[in-house]
């Protein structure tokens, strides 16, 4: 019988039907399990947030961020599942549609990124991290060819094409502007005043605090940057920029070409999280340090955190001149060493817009991490590393101007959340092995 079916993919489990479309596979994974306050497990029971009265401060606790990464795996395996589900379905022909907002080259370029070069298949890390039932299909094709033979490689039997939305032609909708030139009846006039009266009231009503929608109630640290930065002109042209001379240029490096400039600095983060500062005590010359990172990434790249392309477009060097680094040594001699520290507090919208600000009162939550803080004869100094390439002829105007507001909110985060005086704050640039005090 010619019919049309429309089910969910969990009704569908058990049938068989000649052909099948599986349709919005971009749709995000519903996430909403691990964003209370607290979150519960069938097995491991509840992981609650931790609440500070005193300083008015909440953050998660070791036993929520264990069920929240629980909860996470049990959700991404059962989507899993749901997937195979929907496309074991077919008999005849299987239809698979999704929409992106990027460009699908930019996109699916991205995707080979996630991949393993030698089976150009997913890596563990980047399945987890997929957000959608279409990046899974995407990845798994993103290096197969469109029109390969059946003995390569990257052949497949999979039928890829892409629209934009202007080369999606549509019918024509019907009209419907006729219909309304028919004869209408109309309610008649003698309407009661009372409840007139009523209806109009209800239907006009303003909503007194429609200003305050524009104030949000939580913000990152970055936003807050973004809102209080001034127009500052730091002169940040290709001109005056400094370039780092590589052995082997990107545009040489057919692989590491791909990798944009904000990856490369969220992969130097990555690193810098993995050193063991016991380890790296003894090392004095650059060759021991860079021995040291190479055997830090070989190590990151077999646990999967890490693609092959992403590991030849770390920056070694830097790593290995902040391992030899007198900062450092510091960081190594310290009593005790917390990185990548994520924390939440309580702030006033007129800490940032000014007391006069008619919101000025209003409670705003503020969140961020904090890259690395250490301790020192019960005091705190807290660092923060950055990549960026900036003029080194004004450097430390730039970074001051660029970086106070987002430091200052650090400081006062830790303050309020250890109970210890933060002594010193750094900005640690990188790429010029240099260190400004803030």
């Amino acid at each position: 019988m010619d019919v049309v079916r429309i089910m969910t993919i969990h009704k569908s489990k058990g049938l068989e039907f000649p052909v099948v479309f599986i349709a919005n596979t971009s749709q995000e994974f519903n996430t909403q399990d691990v964003k209370g306050r607290f979150v519960r497990h069938k097995t491991l029971g509840i992981g609650p947030s931790c609440f500070d009265k005193e300083n008015m401060v909440v953050y998660p606790t070791v036993m929520k961020e264990i069920v929240e990464r629980r909860i996470m795996l049990d959700n991404k395996a059962e989507e899993m599942r749901i997937l195979y589900v929907g496309l074991t379905r077919a008999r005849e022909k299987l239809i698979v549609t999704g929409c992106i907002k990027e460009n699908f080259d930019t996109w699916i370029n991205d995707l080979r990124m996630k991949c393993d070069l030698e089976t150009l298949t997913p890596v563990n890390f980047s399945i987890l991290q997929a957000k959608s039932h279409l990046e899974w299909i995407a990845m798994s094709l993103a290096y197969h060819h469109l029109n390969g033979s059946k003995d390569e490689k990257t052949a497949c039997d999979w039928i890829i094409r892409s629209y934009t939305k202007d080369e999606i032609e549509m019918d024509k909708l019907p009209d419907f502007a006729a219909s309304f030139d028919e004869e209408e009846d109309y309610l008649e006039d003698d309407v009661d005043e009372e409840i007139y009266e009523k209806v109009s009231e209800i239907l006009g009503y303003e909503y007194p605090y429609q200003t305050l929608s524009t104030v949000p109630s939580k913000i990152s640290v970055t936003e807050v940057k973004r809102l209080m930065e001034e127009d500052f002109e730091d002169e940040f042209d290709l001109m005056n920029r400094e370039v780092a001379f590589k052995d082997l240029p990107d545009f040489m490096d057919e692989k590491a070409k791909d990798v944009s400039q904000s990856l490369k600095g969220t992969l130097l983060h990555a690193c810098l999280q993995q050193i063991n500062f016991s380890d790296v005590r003894s090392i004095e010359s650059e060759e021991e340090s860079l021995r040291y990172v190479d055997g830090l990434i070989d190590k990151m790249l077999k646990n999967r955190f890490i693609t092959e392309v992403q590991a030849k477009a770390i920056e070694r060097k830097l790593i290995a001149r902040f391992i030899l680094s007198p900062f450092a040594k510091r960081i190594m001699h310290a009593d005790r060493v917390e990185r990548e520290v994520p924390f939440t507090i309580v702030k006033k919208w007129g800490d940032f817009m000014g007391s006069r600000d008619e919101h000025a009162d209003k409670n705003l939550a503020v969140q961020g991490i904090i890259d690395c803080y250490f301790e020192e004869d019960g005091e705190i100094v807290v660092v923060d590393f950055k990549s960026d390439y900036i003029p080194r002829k004004n450097l430390k105007e730039v970074v001051e101007n660029r970086y106070r507001i987002q430091i200052d909110l650090y400081k006062e985060a830790l303050e309020r959340i250890t109970g210890m005086k933060v002594k010193e704050s750094y900005i640690y640039m990188l790429r010029y092995d240099e260190i400004v005090s803030m």
